[in-house]
C-alpha cells in the first residue's frame, strides 16, 4: 500500500514504490511577470534531463507548475501564458 505524506504546499503520493534517489524538488514562487521566468526555469530543466519530483508554487508558480504537473509541455504552458495574457492569469491565481 502507497504512502501519503505531507511536503511543506504539497500531499504528496508515492504510489507504494520505495524510491532511494533523491528526489527533485522544485518550488516556483509569486508574481505575474515571474510566470516566463518559471517557465524559461523548466526548460533548462528539461535540457539538464532534470524532472521535478515534487512542485510547489505561489500565485503565479502555482499556476504554472500545474499546468506542467498536469503534464502540459513547456511549449504549450508557454502558448497558454502567452495567449491568455499575464493579467487574466494573475487575476486567476488570486481567485484560486
Amino acid at each position: 500500500m502507497g504512502r501519503w505524506r505531507l511536503a511543506p504546499c504539497a500531499l504528496v503520493y508515492n504510489g507504494g514504490r520505495r524510491n532511494d534517489r533523491a528526489q527533485n524538488r522544485l518550488a516556483l514562487g509569486g508574481g505575474g511577470a515571474k510566470g516566463y521566468a518559471h517557465i524559461g526555469v523548466l526548460r533548462a530543466l528539461e535540457q539538464l534531463n532534470i524532472y521535478p519530483d515534487i512542485i510547489t508554487g505561489t500565485s503565479m508558480g502555482g499556476l504554472v507548475g500545474g499546468l506542467y504537473a498536469a503534464g502540459l509541455s513547456v511549449d504549450r504552458i508557454e502558448r497558454v501564458v502567452r495567449q491568455t495574457g499575464l493579467t487574466v492569469l494573475a487575476r486567476a491565481s488570486l481567485i484560486t
